[in-house]
């Protein structure tokens, strides 16, 4: 195996498990790990000063919420793609500082069709749920309910300054690769990304993890750690370059793979 990115891919794979066997060996509870991860994003997002956040899959907006609350960034954005999350929620969002906006992240600008599951599993979803997709090929649904949204490139829709400090949240249900054909250029110019992926694909033509990270490396980002969700699914986390060398991000990052202590931890 000589090919750079044939090698890379390896790498990450061997880097991930490694991650998921150092938690377990540490008895860290899955949903603690989680925390563990998200909580590690919004002290990374701390450290940069981030001035623009950005929220792509957003549901109730949770992590733009605590953004608006905590730091001093100048614009926190929430994209939501479901018409009916979208209603769902933004009464609650009126005034708290996040532009939640009901629009699709993809590949294109203009109008796309969103996929609403109304079934997972055999059990029935209400419309206002995390799993609208692109897609209408998930192997565990069988019924969609469809809807015309309008969509956007990440790239058109949000506006850097020379200055600013990027940093990214974004929950897709298996349509990375339509999202981050039209998000390059902000990206590249993050400073932090959380991100949801898979290591196997539940949808014709989707990326998984290996695919993710290798896009992520050409662009200047490298993983620093993981949690996981299900067996299949974990939250990716990555740093700009520079980051990836800072003493204190290492510090904070080897943190979220401390031994669990079941009174004391949170």
């Amino acid at each position: 195996m000589d090919d750079p990115d044939q090698l890379a891919d390896a790498w990450f794979r061997s880097q991930s498990r490694l991650l998921a066997q150092t938690a377990a060996a540490a008895r860290v509870p899955q949903k603690v790990l989680g925390r563990r991860v998200t909580g590690l994003f919004r002290r990374l997002a701390r450290h940069v000063d981030a001035t623009v956040t950005i929220e792509v899959g957003a549901y109730e907006a949770g992590f733009s919420r605590w953004a608006a609350a905590e730091l001093s960034a100048r614009r926190v954005v929430a994209f939501e793609a479901n018409p009916y999350v979208y209603e769902h929620f933004r009464g609650e969002l009126a005034g708290s500082g996040v532009d939640y906006v009901n629009s699709c992240i993809g590949p294109e600008t203009g109008t796309v069709t969103l996929h609403i599951p109304e079934d997972r599993k055999g059990s029935s979803k209400d419309r206002v749920n995390k799993i609208a997709s692109l897609s209408d090929a998930h192997i565990w649904t069988e019924s969609y309910h469809e809807v015309d949204v309008p969509s956007v490139r990440l790239d058109d829709a949000v506006e850097l300054t020379p200055d600013d400090r990027v940093v990214a949240w974004i929950d897709v249900e298996h349509a990375l690769r339509m999202v981050l054909d039209g998000s390059r250029a902000t990206l590249a110019r993050s400073s932090v990304v959380l991100v949801e992926v898979e290591n196997t694909a539940v949808v014709e033509g989707q990326w998984i993890d290996v695919d993710v990270a290798r896009w992520f490396r050409r662009i200047g980002l490298v993983p620093l750690a993981r949690d996981a969700q299900q067996p299949h699914q974990y939250n990716l986390l990555l740093v700009s370059t520079d980051l990836a060398e800072d003493p204190e991000v290492l510090r904070l990052a080897a943190d979220v793979f401390r031994p669990f202590k079941r009174r004391k931890d949170h």
